[in-house]
């Protein structure tokens, strides 16, 4: 009864709250098989508390976004033999938060995060995804767990049967996926689950195409749907084949004006990379070495997708990258949704015309074989 009155109490509260603010959102909860344990949201880092499985938090938000609840508990954690874990999304509670916002999270902690959140809108829908893709999710990290733990003495036709069901799990999980988009793609939860899915390449072009014009005017101010329809555009207009979009901007390390047409009459290899994108970086060396091999027909562009300027343009000195660099800015400038970068590195190769001759994602000597005959056969 205590209990009970308490949580009235955080509702009565929260609505009074809301009613003041029209910006403010407010999430509380209810979990089973848990007491105390901290968490935190990830938008803005809210520290939350759990206590005796109940929880609330607030804060304030001027457009809708999709944020993870981290609970602190081992049993959530798919720890690696080595350390370091298996990210999942079933680790975490997902909420979606908007201006107003009045979120109520129930279920419980397991080896997952079996816990939903439910606004009598948009939350729901995510819940019902949610609900039937994380029991999938978490078996079949679990399998991957067991081959990290068990690799040196598995016996072989254990790990047969083991791939075996992960399969079947990862493609009922893409099912799942994918009747969810057909039937709820016009929602918050569907233009970020097709925007999400884009990004990990499990979806292509030509059905985020289709269902984008499934979508509802009303989602078109979302940063998902605007996202969205730039990697479209961006998936038309790079095609092999093709002039490539013009890249203008200051985002340069000394902030000077660049232009791509003025690489025109050199070829140009396009690399899409980060500071944080190991191979990228790896593959530095083998670009330099093919460039300085064709010294006066071939020229570099890099594009970098980085958590900062600074740290991008710190970067290029200190490892003394000697070719034309741009930074990946927001909106117009945001050259990866331009060209719907889906994955790091990415290379393209242009003419001295400037057309789109091959394009490529991941770090391969096959790249540089191939270019190499699309150069000399244009010589």
């Amino acid at each position: 009864m205590k209990n009970q009155l308490i949580l009235i109490g955080i509702l009565l509260t929260s609505a009074t709250l809301l009613a003041q603010n029209p910006n403010e959102f407010m999430v509380t909860g209810s979990l089973k098989n848990i007491t105390d344990a901290k968490a935190s949201i990830e938008y803005n880092k809210i520290a939350v508390e759990i206590t005796n499985g109940s929880f609330s938090a607030r804060s304030e938000i001027t457009e809708p976004t999709v944020a993870r609840m981290f609970i602190t508990d081992k049993r959530l954690m798919k720890t690696a033999k080595s350390g370091g874990y298996y990210p999942v999304k079933s680790m975490n509670i997902w909420l979606i938060l908007y201006p107003g916002a009045n979120i109520r999270v129930k279920g419980e902690i397991s080896d997952f995060a079996d816990a939903y959140a439910y606004d009598g809108g948009e939350n729901d829908i995510l819940a019902g995804l949610h609900q039937g893709l994380f029991p999938l999710l978490n078996a079949s990290v679990n399998i991957d767990l067991r081959f990290d733990y068990e690799k040196d003495s598995m016996p072989p036709e254990v790990k047969a049967k083991l791939e075996k069901e992960k399969k079947v799990l990862d493609e009922k999980a893409q099912k799942l996926r994918l009747k969810f988009l057909e039937k709820s793609v016009s929602s918050m939860a569907g233009v970020w689950l097709l925007n999400d899915m884009v990004i990990r390449s499990q979806i292509s072009m030509e059905e985020v195409d289709r269902l984008l014009k499934k979508v509802d005017k009303k989602y078109f101010s979302t940063s998902w749907y605007i996202g969205l329809s730039d990697r479209v555009k961006g998936y038309k207009s790079t095609q092999v084949g093709m002039v490539a979009p013009e890249i203008i901007t200051r985002l340069t390390p000394d902030s000077t004006l660049f232009e791509l047409k003025s690489m025109r009459g050199k070829f140009v290899i396009i690399d899409f990379w980060g500071t944080w994108c190991g191979p990228c970086i790896a593959g530095m060396p083998r670009m330099k070495e093919f460039r300085d091999k064709h010294a006066g027909k071939v020229l570099i562009l890099g594009v970098a997708q980085d958590r900062s300027f600074e740290v991008w343009k710190k970067f290029i000195e200190t490892h003394k990258l000697n070719w034309k660099n741009v930074f990946a800015g927001k909106g117009a400038e945001d050259w990866v949704l331009k060209y719907n970068v889906q994955g790091f590195p990415t290379k393209l190769l242009l003419s001295p015309e400037g057309v789109i001759l091959y394009r490529f994602t991941g770090e391969e000597e096959g790249f540089y074989e191939t270019i190499e005959k699309l150069i000399n056969a244009r010589l």
